[in-house]
């Protein structure tokens, strides 16, 4: 157990560390955002269905209603910013707030996170932007990384593809995101998944799919990709050059966020001796129910007692 001088060097180095990430990110133009402490519960899990009940801080209010105890931020943006944006405006938003979830033997574990956000930019411009300010914010810290970028717009293209039910397709998002390939090519042959066999084919080198840009353009051109697939491929291939420019960044068509908003490129970055994500993030298109169109947005996170974990190293 720490000490509580220990407790408090810790904290101050937090509270240090997020005031340099606030000074950066109000630079380039974002403002902050609080974040409500409660969701509802049911419009969380339809937005997250691969989030696990169990894992979720659940409450009943005086109304009878069941929340859950703020278990992700950009849940938040969506039921409770977007509705409220004009056509064409656009938003940079920033906070440094903690999210909660349900840990085994009933204890609930508290993550500090620092995040931005920004709404309503599309295209690649913005995706640079916002790989960009990662960038910036090692630099500033200091820190070595890797950054790893995928495409869920082609994963969904696939799977979609190859499912039966939405319980094999929740089961086989599983194994992708936990990098467990032997159980997922074992699947493919068990289910007899050939009858689509441009899919097959490209379903037995999803593992392969990561690496430099040069290699996955070798390796995409040999595949019966269909055009959603080809779009997702493509968006993510017009960030080749800032993977050449920079060996921390790589691809990595496999890569699977445990949120199912994600639609378009997606990452996370890692810290050297880290097996937990440091940032994670990608980019999203909700609907503004208000005017019944999508809100371009993309962001991250940044797991801050990892990133304390990593500065002491």
């Amino acid at each position: 157990m720490k000490s509580i001088r220990e407790t408090f060097k810790n904290q101050a180095g937090k509270f240090e560390i997020k005031q340099t990430l606030i000074d950066l990110v109000i630079k380039e133009g974002y403002e902050p955002f609080e974040p409500e402490a409660f969701e509802d519960y049911i419009s969380f899990a339809k937005l997250n269905t691969r989030v696990k009940p169990a894992s979720m801080v659940k409450l009943v209010d005086n109304r009878g209603e069941i929340l859950v105890l703020r278990p992700d931020v950009t849940t938040s943006i969506i039921n409770d910013v977007i509705p409220r944006m004009q056509n064409d405006e656009a938003l940079k938003l920033f906070y440094d707030t903690d999210i909660y979830r349900m840990r085994a033997a009933s204890t609930i574990e508290k993550t500090a996170q620092f995040g931005v956000e920004y709404l309503g930019q599309n295209g690649g411009n913005a995706d640079r932007e916002i790989i960009a300010l990662i960038q910036s914010i090692f630099a500033c810290l200091k820190l070595d990384y890797v950054l790893e970028i995928g495409n869920q717009t082609f994963l969904d293209a696939l799977i979609g593809g190859l499912r039966k039910t939405d319980a094999e397709v929740k089961q086989m998002k599983a194994w992708i995101m936990r990098k467990n390939k032997d159980r997922f090519l074992r699947y493919l042959a068990e289910r007899s998944l050939q009858e689509d066999n441009a899919l097959h084919a490209v379903a037995l080198r999803l593992f392969d799919l990561e690496g430099k840009q040069q290699r996955l353009r070798d390796i995409l051109e040999t595949l019966p990709l269909n055009k959603t697939m080809r779009r997702g491929a493509d968006t993510l291939l017009t960030l080749g050059d800032l993977s050449d420019k920079d060996e921390r960044i790589t691809f990595d068509l496999a890569l699977l966020s445990e949120y199912d908003y994600y639609q378009g490129i997606v990452f996370q970055g890692y810290l050297p001796g880290q097996s937990k994500p440091v940032i994670k993030g990608g980019r999203y298109n909700p609907v503004n129910k208000k005017t019944s169109k999508r809100v371009a947005a993309i962001g991250f996170t940044i797991d801050l007692d990892v990133l304390m974990a990593g500065e002491g190293q």
